[in-house]
């Protein structure tokens, strides 16, 4: 037993140790992570705690790697993985869960995905996904009994009542033969005569976790790698680079080009299976355009993929743009950028497991990418990204690490108050701001305003505003009718912009120009416009269902009229 306990001691002290100078890269370096992988080769690892760190440190080397020797017994290692989480099952017994959730290959994972995920992971993954039953026990209500009559022909009723009969016992007896429950729950509510949305609120309300067995695909961290180009090797220690953004846009503009559709959608699957095991669900992502998607290199092995949204799906006012960063061939995070004129909200997050001294690289090219080829000129940090309600974001500094690339709060009271603080950390290298102060310091917005012409602080142009003028503008001019206010809008819009025929227009500039209607109603004056400013709208509004939304963001940011106009709109809200 004691030699038992001495082994295992050492295993673990092997993978502390090589967790420990992971980041570190000089030739020596080099030799001593070969010759520690090589002697965990040979080792059974019983703890989960440990099989985890080692699994997450041999991903970390897999994007940094310092030579080819290296490489390739982390590489090797990654794809035998499956062998230890075997053993560790055999060991430990089938259903100890404390290496799921992880995304570490031949694990599961339990998360309430939404309907489009669902869809997706059934299209992709069939029956290593499903309902998970246990869970759905645990809640005290039991919300698909209340749809099970809406899926029965009307002869099936009394067997649906069964008061002997849970609902996992009914849907079992349905289900056919090649079916999951979520499969014949998906197809079920797909033959709903209901507008999509309905259909999402249902399965919405089902409170659903799903329960998927990652199995040795792709959608397992370990096995995430896709075949890179050339390969980086670092040679020389990760440093943390001070870098001034308002010193970087006068770099020359960075290349950023579009790839082909077939490229652009198999992008897409890899951001989706680098985020689900992860359980993250953006937006952007559920809806990514695969004719518009960017390709930006930082160097160093990193790339960083750019994802426009599906014409039909996009913000109405606002350009929703995610991103993929990756390195050597491996996903280390994701990132957002919205647009709505100047501004732009933008953000990086580089998973757990890759978070090394290349953060602040990564973030800059992002910005200069949105600066150069965007249009953005007023760069927002939104407060849940500096620490507000994110225990992540507090524990690892996010506030100092925008504060130090050159954002500040936009509330005057919380920016005198980083001053005060970054006084006393300038002063004094070993203080430390304490996480009560760090609450208070993430309870405002960011930005770095870099607009040439600014006569006084930014401030921005709330889209909700705007939106809670239409809804008051149905309210009072016709009494909450909400489909009335749209076609008295479509006649007005329509004789505006002079537009006399459909004929030349795609289905999706009419869904975009039906649209956007009713807040050209809204705004005053607006007949009073030049030609020139109405066709300009007009383009506006077509280059919203474009195939590239690149083509919207940038007329809109030339269109200063209906900037101000937009700002007065909102401003009305504030009364």
């Amino acid at each position: 037993m004691a030699r038992r306990l001495t082994r295992r001691t050492k295993t673990n002290r092997l993978i502390e140790s090589l967790a420990g100078f992971k980041s570190l890269f000089s030739p020596s370096d080099a030799k001593r992570k070969i010759a520690i992988i090589e002697k965990l080769r040979e080792s059974r690892i019983m703890s989960p705690q440990f099989l985890i760190k080692y699994h997450d440190t041999l991903c970390f080397l897999q994007a940094y790697p310092d030579n080819s020797l290296l490489l390739k017994l982390v590489d090797n290692e990654l794809v035998d993985f499956a062998g230890r989480v075997e053993y560790f099952r055999e060991i430990k017994g089938p259903d100890d869960g404390r290496i799921d959730d992880t995304g570490i290959v031949n694990t599961e994972i339990h998360y309430p995905y939404n309907i489009h995920m669902a869809h997706w992971l059934v299209e992709n993954y069939g029956p290593s996904v499903d309902i998970d039953w246990d869970d759905y026990a645990e809640n005290e209500a039991d919300p698909i009994s209340g749809m099970l009559n809406m899926f029965a022909l009307y002869m099936e009723n009394d067997g649906v009542d069964d008061e002997n009969l849970t609902t996992e016992d009914w849907i079992a007896r349905a289900v056919g033969s090649s079916q999951t429950f979520l499969s014949w729950l998906l197809e079920k509510l797909n033959r709903i005569q209901a507008p999509f949305e309905i259909k999402q609120y249902l399965y919405d309300n089902s409170e659903l976790t799903l329960r998927w067995h990652l199995g040795t695909t792709k959608a397992a961290r370990t096995l995430a790698k896709n075949p890179p180009g050339k390969v980086y090797f670092h040679k020389t220690p990760l440093k943390k680079q001070k870098i001034d953004l308002r010193r970087s846009i006068k770099k020359a503009a960075p290349s950023l080009s579009l790839l082909s559709t077939k490229a652009g959608t198999q992008i897409i699957d890899t951001l989706i299976r680098a985020q689900l095991p992860r359980h993250r669900e953006l937006y952007p992502v559920l809806y990514a355009n695969p004719a518009e998607v960017y390709l930006t290199s930082p160097g160093r092995g990193l790339e960083i993929l750019i994802l426009g949204m599906r014409a039909d799906d996009r913000m109405p006012l606002e350009t929703n743009y995610s991103a993929m960063l990756i390195k050597n061939g491996v996903p280390i995070g994701y990132g957002i950028a919205v647009l709505l004129f100047e501004r732009c909200e933008i953000a990086i997050n580089v998973f757990d497991t890759f978070r090394s001294g290349e953060a602040s690289l990564i973030f800059e090219h992002f910005f200069r990418v949105f600066y150069h080829h965007f249009g953005g000129r007023a760069f927002l940090m939104r407060q849940w990204q500096v620490g507000h309600e994110n225990e992540e974001g507090l524990q690892s500094g996010s506030f100092w690490f925008y504060f130090k690339l050159g954002f500040r709060s936009i509330d005057p009271r919380t920016n005198e108050l980083a001053r005060t603080e970054w006084s006393k950390i300038r002063k004094d290298r070993t203080y430390r701001t304490d996480i009560k102060t760090l609450k208070k310091l993430a309870l405002s917005d960011m930005v770095i305003d870099l607009r040439p012409d600014a006569i006084k602080p930014y401030e921005e142009l709330l889209v909700s505003k705007i939106a809670l003028a239409l809804t008051r503008r149905i309210a009072e001019k016709y009494n909450g009718d909400g489909r009335k206010a749209e076609r008295d809008s479509i006649k007005f819009a329509k004789s505006l912009l002079d537009i006399s025929s459909w004929k030349s227009w795609t289905v999706s500039e009419r869904l975009q120009f039906r649209r956007f209607c009713l807040l050209l109603a809204s705004i005053p004056n607006i007949s009073e416009w030049g030609k020139t400013e109405k066709q300009h709208l007009l383009r506006i509004i077509r280059s919203k269902a474009a195939r590239k939304e690149i083509d919207y963001v940038r007329l809109l940011q030339n269109h200063c009229r209906l900037q101000d106009a937009l700002t007065d709109l909102a401003a009305g809200e504030n009364d």
